[in-house]
C-alpha cells in the first residue's frame, strides 16, 4: 500500500467518520428548525442519500455539508459548538483561554501548559506546540527576565511565519502574541506589515477588536522608538474610528499612551486623558491594572 492510498483510508476512517455523526447532529437541528429533508437537500442532495447521511449510514462531500448548513442558517463555528453540548473541544477551549486571558499570571500559564501537554498526547497540534511555546516564553520573561531566552522559544513561529506567503487570522492572533519578544525594529515592521494584512478580515468576527489591539501594541512599540508624532496620530485615529466598540481596559491605554505623547511633544490636555484613563479604570475597579498604567506613565515620561 503506497502512501496516498494510506492517507486515503485515514481520511476516511477520522473525517468521514466524524461526518456521519454530524448528520445525526444535524438531524436534529433541523427538525427543530421545522425543516425538511427536501428542502434543505435540494440541489445539494438527493433526498434518499441526504437520508442516509441523517441515519449515519454513510458521509457526504465537505463542500455539500457547508452548503447544508448555510440552508439551515448556521455557521460553521455555531455547528461545531452546538454538536459538542453546546460547548467546544479541548483544543479550541485551549486556544481560545490562551488568546483571552492576561499573559502575566504564571500560574496560568503552567496551567494550560498542563492542558496542552494532555492534548499533545491524543494527537500533535501545531497551533497548540506554538501556544505551548509562548507560554514557556511568557513564563521565562516573568521568573527569569531573559529577554534572549524567551526569544528562543517563540523564534520558530516567527521562522515558519516569516516565509509564508500569505498570512491568515490564525496567523495574525499568533505574530500579535510574539510581538513584544523581538527587538523593537523587527516587531515594529511586523506590526504594521500585520495591521495591513488583517483588512482582509474586515468583516470576519472579532477582527476588529484583534486591529485595535494592534494597534495599541503597535503604540507601544512607537513610543519606544520615541516616535511621538506617529504614535499620536495612530492612537488619535483608533480613537475616532473604534471607541464606541472597544473594551474599557483598550480605552485607559489609549488614554494612557495618548497622554505620554502630549507630555513629551508639550501639548496640553496631557492630564485630562490621564484623568480619563483613571476613572474609567476606578469605575471598573481595575487597581492592578491602573497601577500598570501609572508606572508606564511614569517609565516612559522620564525617558
Amino acid at each position: 500500500m503506497n502512501n496516498k492510498d494510506s492517507n486515503k483510508i485515514f481520511l476516511k476512517e477520522t473525517f468521514g467518520g466524524i461526518m456521519q455523526k454530524y448528520g445525526e447532529a444535524i438531524r436534529g437541528i433541523r427538525k427543530s428548525r421545522g425543516m425538511t429533508q427536501k428542502y434543505i437537500g435540494k440541489g445539494i442532495l438527493s433526498q434518499a442519500a441526504f437520508s442516509k447521511y441523517e441515519r449515519g449510514l454513510t458521509d457526504i462531500h465537505s463542500s455539500a455539508f457547508i452548503q447544508i448548513l448555510e440552508r439551515l442558517g448556521m455557521s460553521l463555528e455555531e455547528f461545531e459548538y452546538v454538536y459538542y453540548g453546546y460547548s467546544y473541544p479541548t483544543t479550541k477551549k485551549i486556544f481560545y483561554k490562551f488568546f483571552n486571558f492576561p499573559y502575566s499570571r504564571v500560574e496560568d500559564l503552567n496551567e494550560l501548559i498542563i492542558e496542552i501537554d494532555a492534548c499533545l498526547l491524543e494527537q500533535p497540534i501545531e497551533d497548540l506546540v506554538n501556544i505551548k511555546r509562548i507560554c514557556n516564553a511568557l513564563i521565562c520573561l516573568n521568573q527569569e527576565k531573559d529577554i534572549q531566552k524567551a526569544r528562543d522559544y517563540v523564534e520558530p513561529i516567527w521562522i515558519k511565519l516569516s516565509k509564508l506567503d500569505q498570512w491568515f487570522y490564525t496567523d495574525i492572533l499568533f505574530i500579535n502574541a510574539i510581538l513584544y519578544f523581538f527587538p523593537n525594529d523587527v516587531a515594529t515592521e511586523m506590526a504594521k506589515n500585520v495591521l495591513s494584512k488583517i483588512e482582509n478580515y474586515k468583516d470576519f468576527q472579532d477582527s476588529n477588536q484583534l486591529k485595535i489591539t494592534l494597534k495599541i501594541n503597535l503604540s507601544l512599540l512607537l513610543i519606544k522608538e520615541r516616535d511621538y508624532h506617529t504614535t499620536l496620530n495612530l492612537l488619535e485615529d483608533t480613537l475616532k474610528m473604534h471607541k464606541q466598540s472597544m473594551s474599557y481596559q483598550s480605552l485607559a491605554l489609549i488614554f494612557n499612551r495618548i497622554a505620554i505623547c502630549r507630555k513629551m511633544l508639550n501639548i496640553e490636555k496631557e492630564v485630562y486623558y490621564l484623568d480619563q484613563a483613571t476613572l474609567l479604570l476606578k469605575i471598573y475597579d481595575q487597581q492592578v491594572l491602573l497601577q500598570q498604567l501609572i508606572q508606564e506613565y511614569e517609565h516612559y515620561t522620564n525617558i
